[in-house]
């Protein structure tokens, strides 16, 4: 299970740099919508992922953090990156796709 769990991870951080790239190129609404499902689909996927991760560690008797302050981060970068395509702000498109990435990174690989 873990094997098609980091596969399908894998295929959906190559889409989120697919549409991230496209997004830069291009800095349409409609770019930026399709970046903003992208993003969508990984983080529902990670929150499920999170999900099963705190069932086990109630389990266990382990805390879980409060993954939804991520989450909450994410949703704030994404504001961010509709803003620079807005002005039109490439460089700061650039550094906050970057960013964001690091943030789903997190998200999806913390427990």
């Amino acid at each position: 299970m873990r094997e098609f769990v980091v596969s399908d991870v894998n295929a959906q951080k190559q889409k989120i740099l697919t549409e991230a790239k496209s997004l830069v190129q291009n800095p349409t609404v409609e770019n930026m919508q399709a970046y903003q499902i992208t993003i969508k689909d990984f983080v529902s996927s990670a929150v499920a992922q999170l999900y099963m991760t705190a069932i086990k560690s109630a389990w266990q008797n382990k805390p879980q953090e409060n993954f939804y302050l991520q989450i909450n981060e994410v949703d704030n970068m994404l504001q961010k990156i509709g803003q620079s395509v807005d002005e039109g702000n490439t460089e700061n498109l650039i550094n906050q796709c970057g960013q964001l990435n690091e943030l789903l990174e997190r998200l999806f690989w913390y427990n």
